[in-house]
């Protein structure tokens, strides 16, 4: 089978491998069917490793995704990033995300109920370099309607990163008696943030 895909013959100590790692042969049909380039045989034993099969490549598949290479379905796989993960996301209006935002979402564990607590508050489509950011400051929907409440509406994503990194809460507004509805207020907000921390 690996000489009719064009796959080098194995070393002895690498058909060991691939015996103790129980490659399939429906991993080496499921690329080649995917039109995935001929794998190596270490492609192969670090797939199998990982628990990269023909189902998880057709489950992929069949969410809308295909990873751009061997490597890319590796790190997806240890990652677990999965096909309900990826079909997580298409449903929401996250289809065909760039691999390696995919696997920074994945990393700070951003999840598509996450996003959809953004959109039930009217972004629609925040980037997902920008999700990376909000999460990486743990800003989430709860933080952002607390503002909302307070009059600061469709605040841009920037400015709530801004917001988070500086510590300025809900509550921080309230102790301010500042009750602007302008973005341009935010940076008095920052001001304010700052001009305390000084004294």
């Amino acid at each position: 089978l690996l000489r009719s895909r064009g796959i080098a013959q194995p070393t002895r100590d690498e058909a060991f491998a691939l015996v103790a790692l129980n490659v399939r042969s429906d991993l080496i049909n499921t690329l080649a069917a995917a039109r995935y380039p001929t794998p190596t045989i270490d492609q192969l034993i670090a797939m199998t490793a990982v628990g990269v099969n023909g189902a998880y490549i057709s489950g992929l598949a069949q969410a809308g995704y295909r990873p751009t290479s061997i490597d890319s379905l590796v790190q997806f796989r240890a990652m677990n990033i999965t096909p309900e993960y990826v079909g997580s996301f298409t449903r929401i209006g996250y289809a065909h995300i760039d691999p390696e935002e995919l696997v920074q979402l994945k990393a700070l564990n951003v999840t598509a109920d996450y996003v959809a607590g953004f959109q039930r508050l009217g972004y629609s489509r925040i980037a997902p370099d920008e999700l990376v950011q909000l999460k990486a400051l743990n800003v989430t929907a709860d933080y952002v309607a607390g503002f909302e409440r307070l009059g600061y509406r469709n605040l841009p994503v920037d400015k709530l990163v801004q917001l988070k990194a500086l510590d300025i809460t809900p509550e921080f507004v309230q102790q301010t008696g500042v009750r602007p509805d302008a973005t341009l207020d935010v940076d008095e907000l920052v001001q304010q943030k700052i001009f305390r921390r000084r004294r």
